[in-house]
């Protein structure tokens, strides 16, 4: 199907009495984005998935030290019974089942809604309140929507509140994923680079650069050299030389009082 979204492919769909192209319609749905980027990540080698998951929870944690384990299961939108004013249930967009920990998930689309403090306190308390997760680490990760100035310190108010039950937790914006899938994932085979460019194709629909291009790159390709010889200069020249002539006429006799001949120059140039 994303192949087919990809390509023009995938027809149309009605949507509140319109006809709009499924490629519209994927970009416009947040869990769509999230169901096609995790199933691949869920075909990934173990080394891989655990570079993905280490990059996550931030850039720069050892992966030696992240022991998740064999992936499990993958829980999308698993709803929960809260007890909350102003909702009775909760529920995150996935959860990571790992051997020895589970990584719990808030995704928000490259541009739409953001994150909020009130939705991950929910959703770490509706964990921590279930018995099936309190036998794990617990690792949260905030994907997308994100604000650094603002979410900095809402993450650090989230690890302070629930510092018995969360091992780590991070945010970061899909811009950082796709730098990351683009240019810092070491060591995959065929397989896990074809699923790579399939997750990098879906965040490019999303509006998110996924073009493989940095400063390094453009230092050591090997550009012809440019001249203002070139032909293309030359022709740029010809062609505009007779519209920038009066001008040039003009400012070779600029003098302290030109500036009351402005107005002659410019009538002089319209006509």
């Amino acid at each position: 199907m994303l192949t087919a979204i990809l390509n023009n492919k995938a027809g149309r769909i009605e949507q509140g009495g319109e006809s709009l192209p499924w490629r519209d319609v994927f970009k416009t749905y947040e869990d769509l984005l999230t169901a096609t980027v995790f199933e691949r990540f869920n075909y990934l080698s173990q080394n891989t998935q655990n570079q993905f998951i280490s990059f996550l929870l931030e850039g720069t944690l050892d992966k030696s030290t992240l022991d998740l384990g064999r992936l499990i299961n993958i829980e999308y939108w698993p709803r929960f019974s809260i007890e909350n004013n102003s909702q009775s249930s909760v529920e995150p967009d996935l959860i990571l089942c790992f051997e020895n920990a589970n990584v719990l998930i808030e995704v928000k689309p490259p541009s739409g809604g953001g994150q909020y403090y009130a939705q991950w306190e929910r959703e770490v308390s509706a964990l921590k309140n279930n018995s099936r997760y309190t036998n794990k680490k617990l690792y949260f990760v905030a994907l997308g929507g994100v604000n650094e100035a603002i979410h900095n310190d809402e993450l650090t108010k989230l690890k302070g509140k629930f510092s018995d039950f969360i091992t780590h937790a991070n945010i970061l914006n899909w811009q950082q994923v796709a730098s990351f899938l683009l240019n810092d994932c070491e060591g995959c085979d065929e397989r896990d680079t074809r699923i790579i460019n399939d997750i990098i194709a879906a965040i490019g629909l999303y509006g998110v650069n996924t073009l493989n291009l940095n400063w390094q790159q453009l230092q050591s390709h090997s550009f012809k050299v440019l001249s203002l010889q070139h032909n293309n200069f030359q022709h740029a020249v010809k062609n505009t030389l007779k519209d920038w002539q009066p001008l040039t006429t003009f400012t070779s006799s600029l003098n302290k009082n030109t500036l009351n001949n402005l107005r002659t120059w410019k009538n002089s140039y319209e006509q």
